[in-house]
């Protein structure tokens, strides 16, 4: 079984740390550590693992790169996510080179905010929509995060909300076949299917439609 994924937060200030905290607890999340930019913060007592994600919460991306520096210097493991007031192509792109994970606006939905962090814990980068996709070109595949849900009407039968929904939570096709007595080979078609219909190019993408339209548990599976 998985290691239950954990996060650490590093603000601005103490008011915003516990603005964000909240926020991720009330999405299901276990909080490790908060600290500020201001302290001098110890990194031998935060876990050095790969279901720790820490978010960097600054005022550009440059700010909070320079923090950063600092986590990726004393732990190699974490997933590594930036919010940020203000980014541009450059500061995005020196941001993925570094070695971070995703940078994502922050005044983002909490629902989008805790997609986009369980997508980065399982190896996806994210980053804001309104990044061209010069940058898909040059680091792979990436998770679009659109402000608000899409107002096209889509039709997706009982079973294939059922299937979405599974897929949401991150099992494999093998499992959603299992759960609802099905072949793998029928979840792969029907997957497939799913897909046209959302108009969207993986499963990852298919997870963030869920998560943004209310076919999915924000406080993840138990």
């Amino acid at each position: 079984m998985a290691d239950p994924l954990i996060l650490s937060i590093i603000g601005r200030n103490v008011i915003g740390c516990e603005g964000l905290r909240r926020i991720l607890v009330d999405n299901g999340f276990k909080l490790e550590r908060s600290a500020t930019y201001h302290q001098d913060i110890d990194f031998e007592d935060w876990k050095d693992r790969p279901n720790h994600v820490v978010i960097i919460d600054g005022a550009s991306v440059d700010q909070a790169l320079d923090i950063s520096g600092h986590v990726r210097a004393a732990l190699t493991q974490p997933r590594i996510l930036i919010l940020c007031d203000t980014f541009d192509l450059g500061s995005i792109k020196q941001a993925f080179a570094t070695g971070v994970d995703g940078v994502l606006p922050a005044e983002m939905r909490p629902a989008a905010l805790a997609v986009a962090i369980r997508l980065i814990a399982l190896g996806e980068k994210a980053m804001p929509s309104e990044m061209p996709e010069l940058l898909l070109a040059e680091y792979g595949h990436f998770v679009t995060l659109p402000s608000e849900p899409g107002t096209r009407s889509i039709k997706l039968s009982d079973g294939e909300q059922n299937i979405l929904r599974l897929v949401a939570a991150g099992h494999t096709n093998k499992q959603i076949g299992e759960a609802l007595n099905l072949t793998e080979a029928v979840i792969k078609a029907q997957i497939k299917a799913i897909l046209r219909k959302l108009q969207v190019g993986n499963r990852t993408q298919a997870a963030t439609w869920a998560y943004c339209h209310g076919l999915a548990n924000n406080g993840g599976s138990h």
